[in-house]
């Protein structure tokens, strides 16, 4: 298949698109504002004769019409990720999450391209007390999930109208070790202070947050792609459902880290449901949370990560400033 992931080059795609590459021609939209250098992002193929690399802006309509011609498939993952990056700058960030997403839809439905895959985030769930599924109402209260949400609507809305093969997946709190390394996500954060011998410091604690590997992610993704009984359907994607105090705790156990916990108001806390994905697709997520977390940390005493790049806030404030 020739498959196009738009936003590939980033926390999930720099994972997913050189496995991806194994089995399909990829072809990676990107803006690279994450990366030092395309050439850098280059080299995590084995063979790069079966993947394409383009610096796009997914806001230039018309450029990302042209680039997703010939595509079989499309996965999308581009979007400005997380709350305080997203917070930084409201109208940007709605028109690379909303305008630019909108415009990879549209360009799927003129050219009539059935199968994509979107990648919206459980945030959209809000604060929930129970576990939520799939079909749980909606409550995102920051930019970032309300954005998903509304992307999320407008392609159910192509499911009901019909002839399209669509999934939407809304994955966990992802974690782990990645080519394009995030130092703003939870448990990697947790792992970078313990790399430094620093103290873990936990803004409230009782919020609960699932858990998923970046890996798990992006296999679940690849098994999702040609599964015909995933075709408009949603599902969560999650595996861990702790408090952010327990998974604060998992690392003292191993590594003896000093806890410190500050009283900051986080309302953000949900659990998710993820039984449809095993039920329906058989889709199991393989990685121990001790080992991922092994494995991160020997990771990040190894090799050098690149902070200008690794924390998305730090680098749209650029973005913003150009």
């Amino acid at each position: 298949m020739n498959i196009t992931v738009v936003g590939g080059a980033g926390y999930v795609g720099s994972v997913l698109c050189p496995i991806l590459s194994k089995q399909h021609n990829v072809k990676v939209l990107d803006a690279f504002w994450f990366w030092e250098s395309k050439e850098d992002y280059l080299k995590l193929f084995e063979d790069d004769s079966k993947v394409c690399l383009i610096t796009c802006d997914i806001r230039d309509a018309d450029s990302i019409h042209n680039h997703l011609i010939g595509s079989d498939a499309v996965i999308n993952l581009a979007c400005i990720s997380n709350d305080i990056s997203s917070d930084l700058d409201p109208k940007f960030t709605h028109d690379v999450s909303y305008n630019g997403v909108m415009n990879v839809i549209q360009s799927c439905e003129r050219l009539y391209i059935k199968r994509l895959i979107q990648v919206s985030s459980g945030s959209v769930y809000g604060v929930k007390e129970k576990p939520v599924r799939e079909d749980t109402y909606p409550e995102p209260i920051t930019q970032y999930a309300v954005i998903k949400m509304e992307i999320d609507h407008y392609l159910q809305y192509l499911m009901r109208r019909g002839g399209y093969d669509i999934t939407i997946l809304r994955p966990a709190t992802l974690y782990g070790r990645s080519p394009r390394q995030r130092l703003d996500l939870m448990l990697n954060i947790f792992a970078d202070k313990v790399t430094n011998n620093q103290p873990i410091v936990v803004h409230g604690g009782s919020q609960s947050r699932p858990a998923l590997h970046v890996k798990d992610f992006s296999n679940s993704i690849i098994n999702i792609l040609s599964n015909k009984k995933s075709y408009n359907q949603i599902y969560n994607v999650s595996k861990e459902a702790m408090t952010v105090l327990e998974y604060a705790k998992i690392f003292e156990k191993m590594y003896g880290s000093e806890i410190v916990i500050e009283d900051v108001n986080d309302a953000r806390s949900w659990r998710t449901d993820s039984e449809k994905i095993y039920r329906e697709l058989g889709i199991i997520h393989r990685t121990q949370l001790e080992s991922g977390i092994k494995d991160l940390v020997d990771d990040f005493k190894i090799n050098n990560i690149n902070r200008d790049y690794s924390v998305n806030m730090e680098v749209v404030k650029r973005l913003l400033c150009h």
